[in-house]
């Protein structure tokens, strides 16, 4: 259909309906109606975008946001013009990504989380991560709304009862039985597993549920099933918990060395070791059903811990697999592999280094949101080191886009039309 034939079609559909209800736009040329909404700012557009199936159809076109991104993002346009990436499924996609170029709201937070310890946003933009108060830094579980932050929720585990020393391996190291070493949702309950325990926690009441001592060493990390809370310790056992949270009834030896991550994915669980080994289990016969290779070409224990996540069938693993300091510098240089393992087939989908590290990251359509710092003491606080915030086009395996912040992102999350950022103080919010 012609422009000139859609114009007449708009136009003859309303002939009958009173002037005060008419829809003066959609009786204009396509053109005109098109170069009105050029001139508006974006978040007009978007709203004019929720006025009727006209204006919508007339705001998605791609004409618009070219412009817009020309105008506002020049140097990120011209990757994406030389690229050819521009299509009418991307490109409202891409502006919204590139709005991260705004200025951020930035909130102060009334504690801070621990440093490199969990912390994680919902879809639903609940907040869960460990947190301490200057009065006494012992941990304590968060689990608040993003827009509450200000005032949150805590649950308080156990006070200490013993310190647990090391002298083995200098610099002496000092143990609080109460750290938190992990944290899930488990239906209603939140989870939070310390040296050899599991708390258990009502997420609607904040009361506390039970605890389960039958672990023997650190365990390391959880994961929920229908039919199972899944825990794994760092003598590479992996334990199955009834659905009433009150005894483990079943474990399993699956490694000679730590488990470092596990997962609940289907009718299968997934566990991860310190040697990078992949093992497929059956919770219902506990047996194992496959074992994967190596994730890395670079083979061996974990010099550093991983950030794991499996989304729509897919491994996403990164891995810092070198380190370096010149003999002058005070920082450390780091080199990371970053790969994507489809878990049918289990090829590796994708694989690119990049220098430096990623604290956090979230997947955006065919895009990679993280942040990376690229100098640093990996061990030391990362609240002050600062890094930069990536987009990195999976498809195209380029950066798109990137900007730099004084404080390291330790949580990324895209809530509705928002995208939130959490550091060890302060939460950002981007617009998009």
């Amino acid at each position: 259909m012609s422009v000139e034939e859609a114009s007449n079609n708009r136009i003859s559909n309303q002939e009958d309906v009173p002037y005060e209800n008419k829809d003066i736009v959609s009786l204009l040329p396509f053109e005109i109606a098109l170069h009105l909404f050029i001139m508006m700012d974006v978040k007009s557009i978007i709203t004019g975008s929720l006025v009727s199936k006209t204006w919508r159809d007339i705001t998605q076109d791609a004409m618009i946001w070219r412009i817009k991104c020309k105008n506002e993002f020049p140097r990120a346009f011209e990757i994406v013009r030389r690229d050819h990436l521009f299509s009418k499924e991307i490109h409202l996609n891409f502006y919204a990504l590139l709005s991260l170029k705004h200025e951020p709201v930035i909130q102060t937070l009334p504690f801070i989380f621990k440093n490199k310890y969990p912390v994680s946003i919902s879809e639903e933009g609940k907040v869960l991560g460990v947190a301490q108060f200057p009065i006494d830094f012992q941990d304590r579980v968060l689990y608040e709304s993003v827009k509450e932050l200000a005032n949150p929720n805590f649950f308080k585990l156990e006070e200490p009862t013993n310190i647990i020393f090391s002298v083995n391996d200098p610099p002496f190291f000092c143990y609080n039985p109460t750290d938190i070493e992990s944290l899930i949702y488990h239906k209603n309950f939140i989870i939070a597993s310390t040296h050899s325990s599991i708390h258990i926690f009502d997420k609607e009441t904040f009361a506390f549920y039970t605890k389960i001592n039958d672990f023997g060493t650190r365990v390391t990390c959880l994961a929920s099933s229908e039919k199972y809370l899944i825990a794994g310790n760092d003598s590479g056992k992996i334990f199955f918990i009834d659905t009433d949270l009150k005894k483990v009834i079943k474990k399993q030896q699956a490694s000679r060395v730590s488990i470092t991550h596990v997962f609940a994915y289907g009718n299968k669980v997934i566990t991860y070791d310190f040697n990078r080994v992949i093992k497929v289990w059956d919770p219902k016969s506990f047996n194992l059903l496959e074992t994967a290779d190596c994730c890395f070409k670079e083979k061996g224990p974990l010099r550093y811990p991983e950030l794991l996540s499996i989304s729509d069938k897919k491994l996403f693993s990164s891995s810092i697999i070198s380190s370096y300091r010149k003999p002058d510098a005070i920082n450390f240089s780091y080199k990371s592999l970053i790969l994507i393992r489809s878990l049918e087939s289990k090829k590796i989908l994708k694989e690119f280094k990049i220098l430096g590290f990623i604290t956090c990251y979230e997947f955006i359509n065919n895009n990679l949101v993280f942040f990376m710092v690229k100098q640093a003491n990996y061990y030391d606080s990362w609240e002050n080191v600062g890094g930069k915030l990536i987009i990195f086009d999976l498809k195209n395996e380029k950066i798109a886009f990137k900007i730099s912040l004084k404080n390291t992102l330790i949580a990324l999350k895209k809530v509705g039309s928002q995208l939130i950022g959490l550091t060890n103080s302060l939460s950002y919010t981007w617009d998009l």
